[in-house]
């Protein structure tokens, strides 16, 4: 497995993290880590085996056991169950629009509401536009 394709794992898994609404500071560190891999000039995958992947800046305790996760299996087991548990229709509109489960909008919510899936509780709060409307 080459760099690129183990960075684009980790954007993958931030992602995915994202639309499942888990701390932003994780996703922000996949997606780092993800371009720090891209950007090293030695195979990853190398770094992994020789248990030295954490000289990398950004890769600490939790990215290396994923790395090595990855490595070692060809999958990140966390990344799998999100990819299943996730509508992938939804994932690749809301990466396609650049959206997140924070800031649904009202047409996600209300396909949400048309399917058997609970709408994230954004979806009962106005928007910031709407708020301000009915206040003077």
């Amino acid at each position: 497995m080459d760099n690129s394709e183990i960075a684009d794992r980790l954007d993958a898994f931030a992602s995915l993290l994202e639309l499942d609404e888990a701390n932003p500071y994780t996703a922000r560190a996949y997606r780092r880590a993800a371009g720090t891999i891209r950007g090293a000039p030695t195979p990853v995958a190398a770094l992994v085996r020789s248990g030295r992947v954490r000289e990398l800046r950004g890769i600490g305790p939790g990215i290396e056991a994923r790395l090595r996760e990855l490595i070692e299996t060809g999958a990140i087991a966390e990344l799998t169950e999100l990819e299943r548990q996730l509508t992938p229709e939804l994932v690749g509109l809301g990466r396609y629009l650049g959206l997140s489960a924070k800031r649904p909008p009202p047409a996600a919510c209300a396909a949400l509401r048309a399917s058997d899936r609970r709408p994230r509780r954004d979806c009962s709060r106005r928007s910031p536009a709407r708020q301000s409307r009915g206040r003077k």
